[in-house]
């Protein structure tokens, strides 16, 4: 099974290539989680993974041209292909600071933090799940670039890494796509 990562590296030659296609002055992650009990920046702040944010317009304006060929390349060598961290598809938790200044940012209140990065905080990107319109909003713009994705995929099976906190039209948008989640059995120790 091929593994085709959401996020790229800010060094890699797609970001060099397609700029346009990504905002580079926000970097993406996950929100804060209180079941990492040994990562103060995680209960703090959340995950700030250092993969820069896709700019769904200006790739969608291209006819998602960077998806599709990445798409095309993995077919070529595997029958099944997992997207990792799926979620990033609907909404991604985005940080305006790259992961290399978190410990700087680790004391800070919430105002320090806001002084400090001008105003602009962590926040879900295109926008939270917080009211019925932007679920919806998130819901369908997902579905509508996982659905270029599978287009291009063709008889290649997709799986969708969908860990983490979900929200709850995910894994039912995901099951309507006929992407295959990724199952974690719990088992009690």
């Amino acid at each position: 099974m091929g593994d085709v990562p959401f996020g790229v590296s800010y060094y890699s030659a797609d970001v060099f290539t397609e700029r346009n296609i990504f905002h580079l002055d926000w970097s993406g992650g996950a929100p804060p989680e209180p079941y990492f009990k040994d990562d103060e920046f995680t209960i703090k702040w959340g995950q700030n993974w250092g993969i820069p944010i896709y700019n769904w317009p200006a790739t969608r304006a291209q006819d998602f041209a960077w998806w599709r060929q990445r798409v095309r390349g993995v077919k070529r060598i595997f029958h099944i292909f997992r997207i990792d961290h799926v979620l990033g598809f609907y909404r991604i938790y985005a940080f305006p600071w790259r992961p290399n200044r978190n410990a700087e940012f680790l004391p800070l209140t919430q105002a320090q933090m806001l002084e400090r990065t001008g105003g602009r905080s962590p926040h879900f990107a295109p926008r939270d799940d917080e009211t019925t319109e932007n679920a919806e909003a998130n819901r369908r713009e997902g579905e509508e670039y996982l659905r270029t994705v599978l287009a291009e995929s063709g008889a290649t099976r997709v799986v969708g890494e969908d860990l983490g906190t979900v929200p709850k039209y995910v894994r039912p948008s995901l099951r309507s796509l006929g992407v295959m989640p990724i199952q974690i059995p719990h088992c009690g120790i």
